[in-house]
C-alpha cells in the first residue's frame, strides 16, 4: 500500500489545531471545524478528510500526527469503536495493516449479530 507522507508538523500547526477531547481539527485562521466528506468509489461517503496544499489527507491520520507529533507512516490509524467519525484521541490507535484487517473481521461479526437481534425484535 502506498503511503502518503504528511506535511511538516510545524507547517500543519500554523494552520490547524486538534482538540483531543472533541476529536475535531480546527482551522486557526477562521476558528471553524475543518473537514469535508471524502467521496470514494466503494461507499457513498467515507472517512473525513482535509485538503491541505491541494492534497487530501485523512482526518484521523492528521489528528494522530497533530497530537503525538509522529507521522504514522507505514502504520494504520484504527478507530477502536469502529465509528469512523469518532476521531477522539482515546478512540484512535496506531496498528499494523494486519492488525487492522483482523479487527475489521471482528467488527463484521458484531454488526451481523446486532442486525440479527434487531430483525428478531421487529418480528
Amino acid at each position: 500500500m502506498a503511503v502518503k507522507l504528511l506535511p511538516p508538523l510545524e507547517l500543519l500547526r500554523q494552520y490547524y489545531r486538534y482538540d483531543p477531547e472533541l476529536g475535531l481539527i480546527f482551522n486557526n485562521k477562521n476558528k471553524k471545524i475543518s473537514s469535508e466528506p471524502f467521496k470514494n468509489s466503494v461507499s457513498y461517503w467515507s472517512y473525513r478528510s482535509i485538503r491541505f496544499n491541494r492534497i487530501r489527507y485523512y482526518y484521523h491520520r492528521l489528528a494522530w500526527f497533530l497530537y503525538y507529533g509522529e507521522d504514522p507512516a507505514d502504520s494504520v490509524i484504527d478507530h477502536i469503536d469502529g465509528n469512523i467519525y469518532n476521531n477522539k484521541i482515546n478512540n484512535l490507535r496506531c496498528v499494523s495493516h494486519a492488525e487492522n484487517m483482523k479487527n475489521k473481521r471482528d467488527r463484521r461479526k458484531e454488526r451481523s449479530v446486532l442486525l440479527l437481534r434487531r430483525l428478531r425484535q421487529e418480528i
